[in-house]
């Protein structure tokens, strides 16, 4: 598992990062700022892409997959939901979500992942891919239990480590070609496993987790690029090179794509591996029956 979810040498018990010494709201209570695990996703940069998402106006594809994908799984509990919280927020996920519950409110992540809302005691908590570029995943987990009632329930989805295969080693090959070694430019993603044993280690109750395989095909590496910027998915990585791709190197990544991940229409195609998961709080209500289906789409 990538260093953005686990920290090397971590405990298995894991530290409650939002005490209950305050008596105020669980998500004002302030997380120890070194407490967690060395940072791989640069939060101020992360930032800084949710806010061109925003402004580029453009529908999200991957975020409108997932929102009515979790909307499919919670109408499938039978289960009804007063007072919702979405985690770190998309606005064009807003529209699908509304009808799981009677009121919702926002939490959102600042660049000390604390969550940040002003009511807790939720009966759902809602994560429409609010998680990618989390550091300590644990303890935002943890934070997200604690706004909950007993037996509330946590759904959503993180993008897994089969996504953007194509593009890693397109551009891993290109730099290599042109440079004596890569840059990070995708960023290390989890696999089911993780994402399981991370929301037990949490303290959420008998978590279900599967496995959704999306396809996008793109007429063109520009088209795949600004798609990427409207999911809010450019390069965060703390390690990341500020130098913009040369024209060369960006040349060969192309080259590289069209050669070995093109249709035989032209167009390019883009995996996207995207885990699902839902989990309770402890106690009641009882934790929901498994839903395990695993599929293949193609947008």
């Amino acid at each position: 598992m990538g260093a953005a979810f686990e920290a090397e040498g971590r405990k298995e018990e894991i530290e409650d990062p939002c005490p209950d010494t305050s008596g105020g709201p669980p998500c004002q209570r302030r997380q120890r700022v070194n407490s967690g695990p060395p940072a791989v996703f640069d939060r101020a940069a992360i930032a800084r892409t949710r806010a061109r998402a925003d402004r580029m106006g453009k529908e999200p594809f991957l975020v409108s997959v997932v929102s009515e994908s979790l909307v499919e799984r919670i109408a499938a509990l039978g289960r009804s939901f007063d007072r919702a919280v979405d985690i770190d927020p998309f606005p064009s996920a807003a529209p699908r979500l509304q009808p799981l519950a009677r009121s919702w409110s926002p939490a959102s992540l600042d660049r000390h992942e604390h969550l940040r809302c002003i009511e807790s005691n939720f009966a759902l908590a809602m994560s429409v891919l609010g998680l990618h570029g989390v550091n300590d995943l644990p303890g935002v987990m943890i934070q997200v239990r604690r706004l909950l009632n007993p037996g509330g329930l946590f759904a959503g989805a993180l993008l897994g480590t089969g996504s953007l295969v194509e593009l890693r080693h397109c551009l891993m090959q290109a730099e290599t070609e042109h440079r004596s070694g890569a840059s990070p430019r995708v960023a290390p993603l989890p696999d089911v496993r993780d994402v399981g044993s991370l929301l037990q280690r949490a303290g959420f109750a008998e978590p279900v987790v599967d496995v959704d395989h999306t396809t996008a095909l793109y007429r063109s590496f520009g088209d795949l690029v600004t798609d990427l910027r409207a999911n809010a998915l450019s390069n965060t990585l703390v390690g990341r090179s500020l130098e913009p791709l040369s024209r060369s190197i960006r040349d060969s990544a192309v080259a590289h794509y069209r050669s070995n991940y093109a249709e035989p229409d032209g167009k390019l195609r883009a995996s996207f591996e995207l885990i699902y998961f839902v989990a309770n709080a402890p106690g009641k209500p009882a934790a929901p029956q498994p839903l395990v289906r695993r599929k293949s789409r193609s947008t």
